[in-house]
């Protein structure tokens, strides 16, 4: 059995707790005349005269009434759980703390806080003493834009607050899905000047640190975040993130892997309210640090079209490769067994006598994003007069540009079927082009072909191929040629033939 009554109206002036007032919950003092909050006696009649003397328990008397102004966060996934504080003004000393989920004035019933339990999702709440606010779990709810209200006393509910509930996101894939492992990345992540915090840049990196592969996560119901609550969390690290459109409207997420993670795979799950991840996770592997250091062949011709294989260390395990072949010259590559495999895009028109002319460096990229660093650190200068005749190339592996080769004539034209006979091969850029394109230039013209014949006998392999026959019966025999370096032609033995 229980005895209803409504509180009378109190006011600071008609209150005495002298004399029988209790203690405050969550440190409160009583025994204050005139100022609120104050712990009044309760006492009951059953006759109108002869009120109870014993009552066990003090009425806790507020004054004001709470003020609640923000929640953190202000929004959850639709599966509940998520830990929420609601900050403000005078929400301690309550005696039984509530939150409510939804609506919390009703239509069919009438206004006030007694509406709450029908028309929302009521859950248990606490006192946070070291934020002064009140903590509670938001409960399973159905997507969308709701109120959030609190009561002290399991009654009396707040003006709400809004809070949203947003659909489980789906993760579909991540691009790219691999970038390298590093040790230091730009902390805190602020953008310079134009960038937004959290945003794709531009940013400014200093004391050896860097940013991070910058990561696209595709997906459903990505858009449900509050500003700034965007998270990207691999296996546990957490770096923030922001949304943006992909291709045909639908929303991703983007942020820069972080640093000091060791090579190899981990979860990359988003965070819609910087608390509660996804229970979907896509994969993003890191990589450990990839090096150049052999080009096969390492020279071919202006027209492009040249496949190269480049080994190294480092260089499998990447998701989406390219090769970069001089200056913005980047082209789609594949890779198997640690060897990565590319085509050479079409050459520089050789307009000019520099020697640099005719080396590209040569850069691979794991993710089509960040790139290993040049084959070799020597960089590629114009060789001046004094140094261009000492200067020896075959230390450089960049890939070497060479003029189309053109064969003319051949001497002998004939051979014996047993082979052996040693045949010349007269023509244009059979040296790779070295002597049209250095020989017109002044007082130092034979020290800059020099060297270009070096770099050609370094890195060329002349063949011959013989083609015996015709149509679909037709034979080819292949044998290795030798540049004559002083008149720019080739010499090879003819094979012998059935």
């Amino acid at each position: 059995r229980r005895v209803v009554c409504p509180t009378p109206p109190l006011s600071p002036a008609g209150v005495s707790t002298r004399g029988g007032g209790g203690a405050f919950p969550h440190g409160g003092v009583g025994g204050v005349v005139g100022a609120f909050p104050v712990a009044l006696p309760l006492s009951i009649t059953l006759n109108g005269q002869q009120y109870t003397t014993n009552a066990p328990d003090s009425f806790v008397v507020s004054g004001a009434p709470p003020l609640p102004l923000g929640a953190r966060p202000a929004t959850g996934p639709e599966r509940g759980g998520t830990d929420v504080v609601v900050s403000g003004l005078r929400l301690a000393h309550g005696t039984r703390y509530l939150c409510a989920f939804g609506a919390t004035r009703c239509a069919a019933c009438a206004a006030g806080g007694a509406c709450a339990a029908a028309c929302a999702t009521v859950v248990n709440a606490s006192f946070d003493a070291p934020s002064g606010g009140v903590r509670c779990t938001s409960p399973p709810h159905a997507p969308g834009a709701f109120n959030l209200s609190i009561a002290l006393n399991g009654q009396d509910h707040t003006d709400p607050l809004p809070f949203a509930f947003y659909h489980e996101p789906q993760l579909l894939v991540a691009s790219p899905a691999s970038g390298p492992a590093f040790a230091v990345q730009c902390a805190p992540y602020r953008a310079a000047a134009g960038g937004a915090h959290g945003s794709a840049g531009p940013y400014a990196c200093t004391g050896g640190a860097t940013l991070g592969t910058l990561v696209t996560v595709s997906g459903a119901f990505l858009n449900g975040t509050a500003p700034g609550a965007l998270r990207c969390d691999f296996n546990g690290t957490r770096v923030p993130a922001s949304s943006a459109a992909s291709a045909g409207g639908a929303a991703s997420v983007r942020c820069h892997a972080p640093g000091s993670l060791a090579p190899g795979d981990v979860d990359l799950r988003l965070s819609l309210n910087a608390q509660d991840l996804t229970r979907d996770a896509v994969s993003y592997r890191f990589l450990a640090a990839a090096t150049l250091s052999l080009a096969t062949p390492a020279l071919g011709p202006v027209a492009g079209n040249t496949t190269i294989f480049l080994s190294g260390a480092g260089l499998g395990g990447g998701t989406h490769y390219r090769c970069r072949i001089g200056r913005g010259h980047d082209v789609p590559a594949s890779e198997d067994g640690g060897v990565v495999r590319c085509a050479t895009p079409p050459g520089p028109s050789f307009s000019g006598l520099s020697l640099a002319e005719h080396l590209a460096p040569l850069r691979v990229s794991l993710n089509a994003q960040q790139w290993a660093p040049p084959m070799s650190e020597r960089r590629v200068e114009p060789l001046s007069e004094a140094a261009a005749g000492a200067a020896s190339l075959s230390g450089w592996v960049h890939f070497i540009y060479h003029h189309e080769p053109r064969v003319s004539a051949i001497s002998p034209a004939t051979a014996p079927a047993a082979g052996g006979l040693l045949v010349r091969v007269r023509g244009a850029s059979l040296d790779g082009g070295a002597r049209r394109s250095f020989e017109t230039r002044g007082g130092h013209s034979e020290a800059l072909w020099v060297s270009q014949l070096e770099a050609v006998r370094a890195h060329a392999e002349h063949r011959c191929r013989f083609r015996v026959g015709s149509g679909g019966a037709a034979d080819e025999h292949e044998v290795a040629g030798t540049l004559l370096v002083d008149v720019g032609e080739v010499l090879c033995a003819a094979p012998a033939v059935d």
